[in-house]
């Protein structure tokens, strides 16, 4: 995490999400998209999970 901005940008998501559900889903929506699907879709990040392309 460069100087702390990064985790002031994941603060700011958090904080947001607990106002408004719909940015919690959207982000998670958003990071389903990474390759292997990362935690949102269960399986980890693991190339070698089922589903992974």
């Amino acid at each position: 995490m460069f100087r702390g901005e990064t985790a002031a940008q994941l603060a700011d998501i958090a904080y947001w999400a607990t106002l408004f559900p719909e940015v919690g889903e959207a982000v998670a929506q958003y990071l389903s998209t990474w390759r292997g699907g990362g935690i949102a879709s269960g399986d980890n990040g693991d190339p070698d999970a089922a589903g992974a392309r």
